[in-house]
């Protein structure tokens, strides 16, 4: 029994000690850990990403609700100031007639006196009783309209102060959510690095000293020189086709993205003509030119504006007021819309891919159209 033990013993431990060293397995689960930290890290971006294109497109209402209010502000000042003036001319007027009449000098009085019969007495008085009512209902038109214009304006001016605030409040969301864009863009790169290091294999161990036996020396023994081979091996030569080296290829960038495929409407044409010319221009929030960037929005309505399409800089409003179409009927140069509520477009190029701007870090780009957060489509022109 004790024997049958020994035995089982002497074939457990060397295999347990030629097995993976628990070394190794600390480090694939450092590796693993990295793995889910990136992963884990990248998805924070993703959201965060799409709340700065919330946050953008909520800015960019707020800034064309802020301009309607602007512009009916000022013409509602001008109405009132209009209405004002005719009410004061109307006063005058009315005054300048009271008073005439009064000073009898080609006045109301002078043709009251100047009647013949008490018939033509009665009916001049009527007749200037209702000039009289007339005149009385113009000045109070006037002033009722004055009024009503000034309150007006008072209305619009407290909307305006409030839209300004809500573009503030916009624009400060969006530059946080810019931040913590980009801050976390900054963690998933170190997170990646560190995983690239993770990734490079240990070194091997060295090998272990040699053991040089120590020989007993005995008096009869001979030393003989070591034999050689007459004829040492070389390592070949690499063989090459033809006799001559083969270069390796030359490093290359990425090609050129096709040209854009025909549109249908020459103007869907000139839009996406004028869209693959600016691609690889960086993402900004807000930017609608190749100078400064694009965001999604922006580059639909510059690249349409080729066309002489002019589109509000908005993915939500310019689904609001172009004519939809069909998944089904889709034809390049149409404007995808995303996600719900809608804060992303891109322009349809054919073959199931569209060109947008994505996101910070990102850049115009041709890609896979994003079927899955789809939710329609619209023709320009």
């Amino acid at each position: 029994m004790a024997a049958g033990l020994v035995i089982i013993l002497a074939a457990v431990l060397p295999a347990t000690a030629s097995g993976s060293p628990a070394g190794t397995s600390k480090r694939q689960q450092r590796i693993d850990h990295f793995r889910q930290e990136v992963a884990d890290a990248r998805a924070k971006l993703d959201t965060l990403n799409q709340a700065a294109d919330i946050a953008d497109e909520a800015y960019l209402q707020a800034q064309a609700k802020l301009d309607s209010t602007t512009k009916r502000l000022a013409a509602a000042r001008d109405a009132a100031h209009r209405a004002g003036a005719a009410a004061s001319r109307a006063s005058t007027d009315l005054s300048a007639r009271v008073r005439a009449a009064y000073e009898g000098t080609g006045s109301t009085l002078g043709l009251l006196l100047g009647a013949t019969s008490y018939g033509e007495f009665s009916d001049r008085l009527e007749f200037m009783d209702q000039v009289a009512a007339d005149d009385t209902a113009a000045v109070d038109a006037a002033k009722v309209a004055s009024q009503r214009s000034q309150w007006a304006s008072d209305e619009l001016a407290t909307a305006l102060k409030d839209n300004t605030s809500a573009l503030a409040d916009a624009k400060q969301k969006k530059a946080d959510l810019q931040n913590a864009v980009a801050a976390q863009e900054n963690l998933l790169g170190g997170l990646q690095e560190k995983l690239r290091i993770a990734l490079i294999p240990p070194p091997p161990p060295p090998p272990p000293p040699p053991v040089i036996p120590t020989p007993s020396p005995t008096p009869s023994s001979t030393t003989s020189p070591p034999t050689t081979d007459p004829s040492p091996s070389s390592a070949p030569s690499p063989t090459t086709d033809g006799g001559g080296s083969t270069p390796s290829p030359d490093p290359t960038t990425a090609p050129p993205p096709p040209p854009p495929p025909p549109a249908p409407a020459p103007g869907a044409q000139l839009a996406l003509n004028a869209a693959y010319s600016v691609i690889g221009v960086p993402y900004v929030y807000a930017g609608a030119s190749p100078e400064t960037g694009f965001d999604c929005s922006g580059l639909t309505m510059w690249a349409w504006a080729h066309a002489g399409v002019s589109l509000p800089h908005s993915s939500a409003m310019q689904y609001a007021v172009l004519p939809h179409v069909d998944r089904s009927q889709l034809e390049p140069g149409d404007l995808l819309f995303f996600y719900s509520p809608i804060h992303h477009v891109a322009m349809y190029v054919g073959g199931g891919n569209m060109i947008h701007a994505p996101h910070t870090g990102g850049h115009v780009e041709v890609i896979p159209v994003y079927w899955q957060y789809y939710v329609g489509a619209a023709r320009p022109g």
